[in-house]
This record gives structure tokens, C-alpha cells and sequence, in this order.
């Protein structure tokens, strides 16, 4: 799983995260970081085919 700060830290290379392990991310803002807006993680991740859980059992 990949949270908080992966907008600083990876920058435009965010979608390279699930092909090097990454399994997982948090969307949205955080406790007291500030995070990209959902529809460009929903984008990102349609964009690699990846499917979204609506809901965990």
C-alpha cells in the first residue's frame, strides 16, 4: 500500500508503484498531507487496467 506523499515523492511516476509491488493506495487527502483529487486516481488506474474494489468482504 502506498499513501501519503507518493504525489511528492514519485510525482508523474506514481503508476510505476504496482508494477514494482504496490498493491494498494489511499485517495484523496490524508490526516495532514494534502492529496490529488480522485478522479486522477481513478484515471490513473483505469489507464493500467486495474481494477477498483467497491467493496471489501
Amino acid at each position: 500500500m502506498v499513501a501519503g506523499g507518493r504525489e511528492l515523492l514519485f510525482k508523474e511516476r506514481q503508476a510505476e508503484i504496482f508494477a514494482n509491488g504496490a498493491n494498494s493506495i489511499v485517495i484523496g487527502n490524508y490526516l495532514t498531507t494534502q492529496g490529488r483529487g480522485v478522479q486522477q486516481d481513478l484515471e490513473m488506474l483505469a489507464s493500467l487496467h486495474l481494477e477498483v474494489a467497491k467493496k471489501v468482504k
